[in-house]
């Protein structure tokens, strides 16, 4: 899609979401009838949810195991470590380089 279809199609959207249509009050009256207890309901499965795994983490030794692997992975990058994901680092870091530039490209050839 060219950058003229483009402008047509978000004017079109805004025109729309600007006009309203008349119902009498249909459509507020209607919302204020909506039950509020399913959103009472989910607020409450959430916030239960949230308190069964928050209990299922103190009580396992998941915190414990995610420290000690924090530990283990910051001493092997200290120990050397770090020199052997250098080639690795420097591959992403130019990955990332060569997408950035041809998004750039892309970008301003629309432009023109």
């Amino acid at each position: 899609m060219d950058r003229k279809d483009e402008q047509l199609l978000q004017q079109f959207f805004i025109e729309a979401s600007q006009q309203t249509i008349a119902d009498n009050g249909f459509s507020e009256r209607v919302m204020r009838r909506l039950p509020n207890r399913a959103n009472w309901f989910n607020r409450v499965w959430t916030l239960g949810c949230i308190l069964i795994a928050i209990a299922l983490l103190l009580m396992s030794d998941a915190i414990t195991i995610a420290k000690t692997n924090i530990e283990v992975f910051t001493q092997s990058l200290l120990n050397g470590g770090l020199i052997e994901m250098l080639p690795t680092i420097s591959m992403l870091i130019f990955g990332l380089a060569i997408a950035g530039a041809y998004e750039l490209y892309v970008c301003v050839k629309e432009n023109l």
